[in-house]
């Protein structure tokens, strides 16, 4: 099959035209974009059997209140049973919890196990609890996915972690972290209650981070997660860049379906499973020696995919990048791309947010760049993300002091990108007699 009716993959250049010989280096920055076709969309026949593994902190201060008459404990554990309910056909459901030791309550149940496993899920309050070591249980969970993963090769696996604080072996936690990343497994976290620290589990986060506040808004997290992966047709896809001589990778930031800086010198960006409703895309950042006249290739990009139920494992498309060095300056004082300098809006905000992190005692520079960001949002005309910024500065003012809360707030939004820019419309399905079908859109 052409692999180019799989996906649509784009590498627009912010602007193509350099002046030749330039004096010094130009910065340009390149959108990098995949989402599926729309023949590969409509077809429910390609979702992937999806298996949706909890590891759930149960250290002593999950008995503290979340809200009133709601232990943090409690609410993560009903929000567990409306995962359990929400599992269909062929999904797989595993929970571990962890403490200063993991234990394993369900490890790959099928949905005809829904019933009995809701009825023993309350067995977890009397699980012994005390310290918060998370490194036994992922590596119980990278254990028991080798076993299964040899069984299953159409599976679509989400990790997600839920914590209420400081992890205690978040160092021994890192590698382990990096396997699963490297074998395409993403890594979602979850904080609940004032206590937790999310610039440290972002740092083992390769997906979405969210704080939660109460049970609706866990309940609410958990079913988006799973309803997420539920729609996965593409696995294990990732974007591998390889600049040519004179190019400098100067940075790296997710932007949909979440924003988040990159190790650059991975020169690898990792989208693990693909939505079948979503966009996913990062900004890159180079730096491009002056050159002499003419055309020159500056990146190559390979996409490359797993699509599961088409039988398709390591697919790849490729597209290369060029600038074109030239003397006429209405080539080279051209307006950029404005599509590229939208997405550059969300790298700037990735980059002014790790700043605030920082700097978190500098009054100055975090007020500067709250209202850089505010700022730019307003300006491309994304309210909904600029909204949750206003509010951060907001409470800023009133306090005069940027508190852990108010970091954790901050971790949380940067980890957002508007629902505008990573939704894609409903497809067009047209019947062969050139007809609308609305029944195959959603």
């Amino acid at each position: 099959m052409d692999e180019h009716a799989l996906f649509c993959f784009k590498c627009p250049i912010e602007q193509p035209y350099i002046k030749a010989d330039a004096p010094e280096p130009v910065e340009r920055d390149i959108l990098i974009e995949a989402y599926l076709q729309d023949t590969m969309r409509v077809d429910p026949g390609l979702l992937c059997h999806t298996h949706f593994i909890l590891i759930l902190d149960i250290s002593g201060s999950m008995d503290d209140l979340l809200e009133p008459n709601k232990t943090k404990l409690q609410s993560v554990i009903e929000a567990g049973a409306h995962v359990i309910d929400g599992l269909k056909g062929d999904d797989l459901i595993s929970i571990i919890t962890f403490t200063n030791t993991e234990r394993v309550f369900c490890w790959a149940e099928p949905t005809h196990s829904q019933e009995s496993l809701k009825a023993r899920i309350s067995e977890i309050y009397q699980y012994p609890r005390s310290s918060t070591n998370l490194a036994p249980a992922l590596k119980k969970a990278k254990q028991k996915l080798a076993e299964l993963q040899s069984q299953k090769k159409d599976m679509a696996t989400k990790l997600l972690i839920l914590t209420d604080g400081q992890i205690h072996d978040l160092e021994a936690c890192l590698p382990l972290a990096d396997e699963f990343h490297c074998s395409g497994i993403d890594i979602d976290t979850l904080g609940i209650g004032r206590e937790f620290l999310g610039e440290e589990m972002e740092r083992l986060t390769s997906g979405f981070m969210e704080k939660l506040e109460n049970e609706s808004q866990t309940i609410a997290v958990f079913e988006r997660s799973l309803r997420t992966l539920q729609n996965t047709i593409a696995t294990k896809v990732k974007v591998e860049l390889d600049p040519t001589e004179g190019v400098e990778i100067r940075g790296i930031a997710k932007i949909s379906p979440d924003i988040k800086l990159m190790p650059y010198q991975s020169r690898v960006i990792s989208f693990e499973n693909v939505d079948r409703n979503r966009r996913y895309a990062a900004v890159v950042r180079t730096l491009i020696d002056p050159a002499p006249l003419g055309e020159k290739a500056i990146l190559t990009c390979t996409l490359s995919f797993d699509i599961p139920k088409k039988g398709i494992i390591e697919e790849s498309i490729e597209r290369v990048v060029a600038v074109h060095f030239t003397n006429d300056p209405n080539k080279y004082r051209e307006a950029p791309n404005g599509e590229v300098l939208h997405a550059s809006t969300y790298y700037t905000i990735a980059l002014r947010a790790q700043e605030i992190q920082e700097n978190s005692g500098n009054t100055e520079l975090i007020m500067r760049n709250l209202k850089l960001i505010i700022n730019r949002l307003k300006k491309i005309g994304d309210l909904e993300t600029m909204a949750r910024w206003e509010a951060v500065k907001d409470d800023y003012i009133q306090k005069g002091e940027f508190s852990l809360e108010e970091y954790n707030k901050v971790s949380v939004s940067k980890s957002k990108t508007s629902t505008a820019y990573s939704a894609l419309p409903p497809p067009e399905v047209t019947l062969n007699d050139g007809g609308f079908d609305d029944g195959l859109t959603w």
